[in-house]
Parts: structure tokens; C-alpha cells; sequence
């Protein structure tokens, strides 16, 4: 059997009674001439995939430190004093820069509060706070929001609220927070720019989601890199 190709990168006609092999999709005669040419052709689409695949490298490990930026650059601690009847202080430190229309909501479990009173600060120029009730409806948090309403809002405090505890006898504890953004109007939610639980005052915070981000780039940085390396070796061959 006689095989005949013709191509733009190989202007001649080169003949085999070889049979054929493929390479990726398309079928090379197994002539001497004919595998070189499909050995460079590999060698140049391995070589743009290495140059899109180290690009894309990149981005995933930019994108990751921006991700830890914005998810871990905001923390909360706190601390919890008795004020008798199950009715417990929270006063929390807050650590960051905040933007305006930025607003922090600290959720407490409807399983294990049920009032929230006394939010704190009750008027200030750079915060907007509000409290919601816990279970109203049924089976929501209650929320302690604090809404910026400057950029670069004071940390300063005072930051309180007094909760009614109703489960067990251990004591109030952590409560996971977000840090959401709104836009100009103040009523619809952009997104959420950071999350995680506060933490007791003098230890440290716990970044928990961007532990988890960070685990799924990770992933993809692996993955990438393995493809590099098929790459590599498919135009070595």
C-alpha cells in the first residue's frame, strides 16, 4: 500500500510502505522524513501548551494570595462576661482595614441563644449597628451587624452585645462571622469578602476559609504541573 501526504509545512510528497501511526489526531507515514516533521509539529504545540500552562500558573498563584489576602486580613475576637440569668457579655476587638458598604454580621446559633439586646455602639459616625433576633423566622441565626459607613471605619470600639444563653453548661462560645459587601444604596448585597469564626481574645484567629481555598489551588497548581510535565515528555519522545 502506498500512502501519500501533503502538507503546508512540508511542501514535497513523501511515500511509505510502512503503514501509519498517529500523533494526537492526525495520521503521519512512518518515513524518516515524515516522523521528524511530526516530531517538530508535536514539539511546537508542546511548546505553546508550556507557555499558556506557565501563564496559568501564574494566575492560580496570584489568585491564591489574593484570596488569602481578603479572606484572612479581617479578624475577630472577643471577649464573654456573666452578667447572671444566662445573660452574657460579648465585647469584640476588631482587627483590619474595612471599606464603606462593608458590613460584619456575627450569627448566633438559634439552638443556643435566644435574645440578643443592648448592641453596641448604639450611635457612631463611622458604624450602623443592628440586631436580629435568633429563630425570627424559626431556625435563623440571630445577627449583630456592624454596616460601615465611612471607609477605613475606627476599630476603636466599644463593639458589644448581650445574648441570652440556653444550652448547656459549658458556656458560650465561638460564633462564625462574615464581612459582606453592598453597594452604593446600601441594600443590595455585591458579595462576600471574607468569612471565619471569632476567636477568644490574646489567641490566635482562625482564617478557616482561606485554609480551604488554598487547598483547592493547591490542587490545581498539582494538576498543572503534571500536565507541563506530559507535555515535556510527549515532545522528548
Amino acid at each position: 500500500m502506498v500512502c501519500v501526504m501533503q502538507s503546508n509545512s512540508l511542501p514535497h510528497i513523501a511515500l511509505s510502505t510502512a503503514g501509519s501511526t498517529r500523533a494526537g489526531s492526525t495520521v503521519f507515514p512512518r518515513s524518516l522524513v515524515q516522523r521528524s516533521w511530526a516530531k517538530g509539529f508535536i514539539s511546537k504545540k508542546a511548546g505553546v501548551s508550556f507557555l499558556y500552562m506557565r501563564n496559568l500558573l501564574w494566575l492560580l498563584l496570584c489568585g491564591s494570595l489574593l484570596l488569602t489576602v481578603n479572606l484572612t486580613a479581617a479578624t475577630i475576637s472577643y471577649t464573654v462576661t456573666p452578667l447572671g440569668s444566662g445573660v452574657y457579655e460579648f465585647t469584640y476587638f476588631l482587627s483590619g482595614t474595612f471599606g464603606i458598604n462593608q458590613e460584619i454580621d456575627i450569627q448566633f446559633d438559634p439552638a443556643e441563644y435566644t435574645l440578643l439586646a443592648n448592641g453596641q455602639p448604639a450611635v457612631s459616625g463611622d458604624w450602623d449597628t443592628m440586631v436580629f433576633q435568633p429563630n425570627v423566622p424559626p431556625g435563623q441565626p440571630g445577627d449583630y451587624t456592624l454596616f460601615a459607613l465611612v471607609n477605613n471605619p475606627s476599630t476603636a470600639g466599644p463593639f458589644s452585645i448581650d445574648a441570652t444563653y440556653s444550652s448547656g453548661t459549658d458556656g458560650p462560645g465561638s460564633q462564625f462571622f462574615t464581612i459582606q459587601q453592598f453597594d452604593e444604596s446600601g441594600l443590595n448585597i455585591i458579595g462576600q469578602v471574607g468569612s471565619g469564626w471569632t476567636t477568644p481574645n490574646n489567641t490566635d484567629p482562625v482564617p478557616e476559609p482561606a485554609g480551604f481555598w488554598l487547598s483547592a489551588v493547591g490542587l490545581l497548581v498539582v494538576g498543572a504541573l503534571k500536565a507541563v510535565r506530559r507535555q515535556q515528555r510527549r515532545a522528548a519522545e
